[in-house]
């Protein structure tokens, strides 16, 4: 920060507009060296952003929007980029860290010519979160994910639900088999395994962990409850129950999840 202070320490209007391009290559560059993380461009992005509030008294109010606006360009350009061709974490890990960090930072810094930036930013680290979580929550249930995901196909191709338990690829007898599988002692090591994966993956940010924890919780129970619907439906006089309740999973999860 003191390396913008003293760049930035007799800036007028017209000089945002004149140091965009400079900035916005230092922006571009700056995540080389980076493994993970925060990236070094959202903390130059954010820093920029600091010191120029700070000079707007002096400055055209226009001037320096029109500025944070482009950049803020360069900064989705730069995250979205390293996203895409770093290998070390998955690239929804990336684009979480980031657009949560940029998120937080407007949250707290009220800046109106960036208030849709900062809705952009919420959707996207939202939106990644979903597809993390729906890339990496498939050890838990990850047979009696495959074979409801093959009835709902049926259902949706327009096998009534009465005739579904016919086929022998869906019959009672297989779904029975596959209950018995998972009991809760399975269900605790699925779930710890994907608990583990979580950790590694965001053993930066320790808030962000806890909030991917709760998104894997719900979206496991959300799984849990769409596949006993479907055997109230598909099954109705088979007698077919989950080994474990909803509330077994939200006990394992208490047990594994941060404090």
């Amino acid at each position: 920060s003191s390396g913008i202070n003293a760049e930035y320490g007799d800036v007028a209007s017209d000089y945002f507009n004149k140091m965009y391009k400079q900035h916005k290559a230092k922006i571009l560059e700056v995540n080389k060296k980076l493994i993970r993380g925060t990236l070094a461009s959202v903390l130059h992005f954010t820093q920029f952003l600091l010191f120029s509030e700070s000079l707007q008294r002096n400055t055209k109010r226009n001037s320096i929007d029109q500025c944070y606006v482009q950049l803020s360009g360069a900064v989705t350009e730069s995250v979205d980029s390293f996203a895409a061709h770093q290998t070390k974490v998955p690239s929804e890990v990336v684009v979480v860290e980031n657009f949560h960090y940029l998120y937080t930072f407007l949250l707290k810094n009220k800046i109106e010519s960036l208030d849709k930036y900062r809705s952009y930013c919420h959707k996207r680290w939202k939106d990644s979160l979903e597809e993390y979580v729906r890339a990496y929550l498939t050890l838990p249930l990850e047979r009696i994910n495959v074979f409801f995901c093959g009835v709902q196909n049926k259902l949706d191709s327009g096998v009534r639900v009465t005739e579904i338990g016919f086929a022998p690829e869906f019959s009672k007898q297989k779904l029975r088999a596959l209950i018995g599988e998972y009991t809760v002692k399975e269900l605790k090591k699925g779930v710890e395994g994907v608990m583990k994966k979580i950790e590694k993956h965001f053993s930066k940010d320790k808030n962000l962990f806890t909030v991917a924890c709760l998104s894997v919780l719900a979206e496991l129970i959300k799984q849990v409850e769409g596949h006993e619907r479907l055997m109230k439906e598909c099954y109705p006089k088979a007698g077919l129950k989950f080994n474990f309740t909803v509330a077994q999973i939200h006990g394992i999860f208490d047990k594994k999840s941060p404090k």
